[in-house]
């Protein structure tokens, strides 16, 4: 930060508040338009003296000690704030600083990448939170608000030419970010937790309010979009199947749930808030339910992979493939939805497969009563053991793909008959001949030399 000088603050202030005014002249600009193509002279003459309130208002001095000034001091700051508890509340909010880190597999809000900081209050003063994140120095990324909290040289006549007044605004700016609180102020639409400092002593407890670490879930949430949205995780999740595509991992993060804070206003809770839209994402807090082993290599007398215990384990994909296919609606939403769900259980099939084919020993289904077409998909390493040349050139032919397609087909279908006996004459082969094509491809791409499918 040391390179950063007053000029580079300026011209930052200056280019936000240039931004904001572009916002506010925009739809009134198109009004006057309007106006003056009707004619309306009174009309003319409102829009013009509005267009001309907001080029004074957001003059440099003017903005920053009328506005920004007012601003700053109605919104509270905090990395966890009330109104995430209750829209209502008008408990403050807190700037947690952490004092030591989290034990391994821990996270928490001391583990935070970015110094984020939330602002809650009336939703018009927003603004001036946005103020506070105006980038000043693209690199190192430095913002004005990291310059405000280290009370940086280069603030000093950063907001006024006189030095006094400067130093005014920078002081109440520092103390809006700071938020000390000597007396914390909850609110009845809080919640409390009375914890127990001594259980041998009923009435030696402490109340502790639980405040919304939103600056915790800002994180998540930019995390988690970025992991599942991004170009790279879109352009492998579009190769899965693809034969002529170079395959490469890809990201899916099952059983997330969104609460919505602040319903149809969102900044009315706070800034991070609104720029989630009011979606905040819950990951599942249970422990994950047994799975039964699917390692067909330790069953010699099993017959088929395609068993009981492979739909056990896949019942959760398959009660989503039988709400998607009884969707009478055909259209292009329905059609995305169906592919999906096939997708998916294509995915908890082929992974399932890979832990035998990359854990069993090469070999381990001689002696098993598999059908040929499973041990050949199901031991590719035992073509690479003497005396197994006629196992290898099988392999090769892949001869045996058409009918593993076919029997995964099958495999579907009874499920379906099974469990939707009333509309059990609907199912045939044709009605999953799109999921064999894929139930192929996957197969293929996942038996490639030195790819890896499905991680």
């Amino acid at each position: 930060m040391n390179e950063i000088h007053v000029n580079d603050v300026r011209q930052a202030i200056n280019h936000f508040l240039s931004e904001q005014l572009q916002k506010k002249l925009l739809p009134e600009e198109k009004k006057l338009a309007a106006e003056r193509e009707s004619l309306n002279e009174d009309g003319i003459s409102k829009s013009e003296a509005k267009i001309q309130s907001f080029r004074e208002k957001y003059q440099f001095t003017t903005w920053l000690t009328e506005d920004a000034k007012r601003m700053a001091s109605s919104l509270k700051f905090g990395t966890h704030i009330s109104k995430g508890v209750h829209p209502d509340s008008k408990g403050d909010a807190i700037t947690f600083k952490p004092i030591k880190k989290l034990p391994d597999g821990i996270y928490g809000s001391q583990a935070l990448q970015q110094n984020y900081i939330d602002a809650s209050g009336n939703a018009a003063d927003l603004p001036v939170a946005g103020f506070f994140a105006i980038t000043v120095k693209t690199e190192p990324e430095t913002n004005l608000r990291d310059l405000l909290l280290e009370d940086h040289p280069s603030l000093n006549k950063a907001f006024a030419d006189d030095e006094d007044t400067s130093n005014e605004l920078k002081q109440i700016f520092i103390n809006a970010l700071n938020n000390p609180l000597p007396s914390p102020k909850s609110d009845t639409r809080n919640k409390q937790i009375l914890w127990p400092n001594n259980i041998d002593h009923k009435d030696d407890y402490i109340c502790l309010v639980p405040l919304h670490p939103s600056a915790l879930v800002h994180e998540l949430y930019k995390n988690l979009n970025s992991a599942r949205f991004s170009d790279e995780n879109k352009k492998a999740k579009d190769n899965r199947f693809k034969v002529k595509e170079a395959n490469s991992p890809y990201i899916s993060i099952r059983d997330i749930a969104v609460i919505k804070i602040g319903g149809s206003n969102p900044q009315g809770v706070s800034l991070l808030n609104s720029r989630q839209g009011g979606r905040n994402y819950l990951l599942p807090s249970i422990p994950p339910p047994p799975l039964t082993r699917s390692d067909i290599s330790k069953s010699k007398n099993k017959r088929s992979f395609f068993n009981s215990t492979l739909q056990y384990n896949c019942k959760d994909a398959l009660k989503i493939i039988f709400r998607v296919v009884l969707i009478d609606i055909n259209n292009v939403t329905t059609r995305e939805s169906r592919k999906k769900a096939f997708n998916d259980l294509l995915q908890l099939i082929i992974t399932t497969a890979s832990e035998t084919q990359q854990n069993a020993q090469p070999g381990w289904s001689r002696g098993h009563k598999l059908h040929r077409h499973e041990k050949l998909w199901l031991d590719p390493r035992r073509a690479e053991l003497p005396d197994e040349e006629e196992f290898q050139t099988e392999r090769e032919q892949e001869d045996w793909l058409t009918t593993l397609e076919k029997q995964f087909a099958d495999w579907i279908i009874n499920i379906f008959k099974k469990e939707l006996k009333s509309r059990k004459k609907e199912f045939d082969i044709s009605e999953f001949n799109e999921s064999k094509k894929e139930m192929r491809t996957a197969v293929k791409a996942s038996l490639r030399k030195g790819e890896e499918v499905f991680q």
